[in-house]
This record gives structure tokens, sequence and C-alpha cells, in this order.
């Protein structure tokens, strides 16, 4: 059965968290310029998102995953099932999964589930300072809506770990190590000391 680590958040260090993931030896697509090995989870995503109506005025989001798309991550699982490492663990990053867990979860419902959280103020003080926060405050209360319907996934309690960006990095890393039973390992992997984040 298929379980990959499925790593979603929006400007919250899913890309850092993918990389030290990578780097812990698991099969990691989704980071340094593509969402998947060859783009097939964001597009797919994105499709579905036009094609299917997805009322997200009610948590959890009202929400039938098509037939297309079910087939679809089927085929992705058995391939990418290939490449797992030794205990048979891959994943991928891709935000907008988390607006889609409906079709994730009954595709792979042992999914590990990796919700990068970050304060939101400092989330728009990061995009102030690249120029991009008039575009960019509609989309947060849109993400915002998004973890929360993560939150109604039925397995939450022992499937879904929520990594607070700005939290403490030994905490955090031993959580990490515990619900996805790798040896990650954040401050030498990203070099960070405490009190310093990453600029994302």
């Amino acid at each position: 059965m298929e379980n990959p680590i499925i790593v979603v958040g929006y400007r919250s260090g899913t890309e850092y968290l993918t990389e030290a993931i990578a780097a812990a030896g698991i099969p990691m697509w989704g980071w340094k310029g593509s969402h998947s090995e060859d783009g097939d989870i964001q597009g797919w995503n994105a499709a579905e998102v036009d094609l299917v109506p997805i009322d997200a005025r009610k948590l959890p989001f009202e929400y039938v995953p098509s037939e297309g798309l079910m087939a679809r991550l089927r085929e992705y699982g058995k391939r990418r099932q290939e490449t797992a490492d030794k205990y048979g663990r891959w994943g991928f990053k891709e935000p907008r999964c988390a607006s889609l867990w409906r079709a994730y979860h009954e595709v792979f419902p042992e999914a590990r589930w990796v919700v990068c959280i970050r304060n939101s103020m400092s989330v728009v003080c990061s995009q102030a300072a690249r120029g991009k926060v008039t575009e960019f405050i509609p989309a947060l209360g849109t993400h915002i809506k998004y973890l929360l319907n993560i939150m109604c996934l039925p397995t939450i309690e022992t499937h879904v770990h929520w990594f607070n960006y700005e939290g403490d990095i030994e905490r955090e890393e031993l959580a990490l190590r515990t619900i996805l039973g790798i040896d990650v390992e954040l401050v030498a992997g990203w070099q960070w000391k405490p009190g310093l984040r990453p600029d994302v």
C-alpha cells in the first residue's frame, strides 16, 4: 500500500522542510522548482479545481473527486512506490492538496501529512520585503481555509503533523522523527540557529 509523505502549507517553510526530508533519504519530489518530478501533481490539482465545484464555505469542503483525478493518483502512487526507500516511503510537496484532501485521503489513506504553519504576520512581512504583499493577502485568507479543511481529516491524530516554522527547532525535529520515522535533521540540514529563520 502506498503511504506517501504529503507536505502542504503556504509560504511557511514547505520547500526547506521537503529538502530536509529528502536529505534524510526519502525520495521527495516537489522542491527546487518543480512540484513533482514532471509537474503532474500540480497540473492535476489545478485542473481538478477548475473542473469540479468545491464549496469552501463549509468544513470539510463539500467536494466529490473526479474519476479522472482518482485514476491518475492511483497510477501515480504505483509509479512512485517503485522509487520508495527501503521502508516503502516516498513523498511530495504540493500545497493545493490541502483543498483536495478527500481525493488524496481516499487513494492514500495511510499517508502522513505534514502541514507547515507560520505566524501570519511573519508571512506578510516576508512577502512585503519582496514587494508582493498586495497580491498575497487575499491568497493568505484562502489558504487558511485550506488548512482548516485539513483539520477535518479523519485520521488527523495519527496521520497529520503540524510543523511550526517558527517553533523550537529541536522540538520540531524530534516530532518529525517520531511521526515520520526518519532521522531528519533540521538544524544541520538547514544551518538554522536558535532565533534565526531562513528567509522564504
